[in-house]
């Protein structure tokens, strides 16, 4: 038996603003583009170099940082791309995330943004 966890973004309200839609998209699109780059060979700190950069080029985009190098992603993207999964949800401390994936690996793909209330850069449009 595996256990799992399953991030999912949803609006309270039940619809998005276009700002909100903006962010999801940009989100989404890391999370689709680092699935597909999975691979027997490839480090999850190698993924996660990969994401960072993907989702500092979609934040700038859509207007959240000024670039796809600004410092600000560091805050809103704290974390790594993922883990790995096993018989407990964070059951792998002693597997090392720059060692390469090996077919059997079981692997989350996790971009989130975290955008604090107190944020200016977030577009209103």
């Amino acid at each position: 038996c595996y256990a799992s966890d399953v991030s999912r973004t949803l609006p309270v309200s039940g619809e998005m603003t276009s700002p909100q839609r903006d962010l999801y998209g940009a989100v989404l699109e890391v999370q689709r583009a680092t699935v597909a780059a999975v691979a027997e060979g490839v480090s999850l700190n190698e993924l996660g170099r990969r994401a960072r950069a993907h989702l500092g080029a979609e934040l700038a985009r859509v207007g959240v940082i000024g670039s796809a190098n600004d410092r600000a992603l560091d805050g809103l993207f704290p974390h790594s791309i993922g883990h790995y999964l096993g018989m407990d949800v964070h059951d792998t401390p002693l597997v090392s995330t720059s060692a390469p994936l090996v077919a059997g690996n079981v692997v989350t793909i996790e971009p989130g943004v975290y955008v604090p209330a107190s944020a200016t850069r977030i577009p209103a449009h």
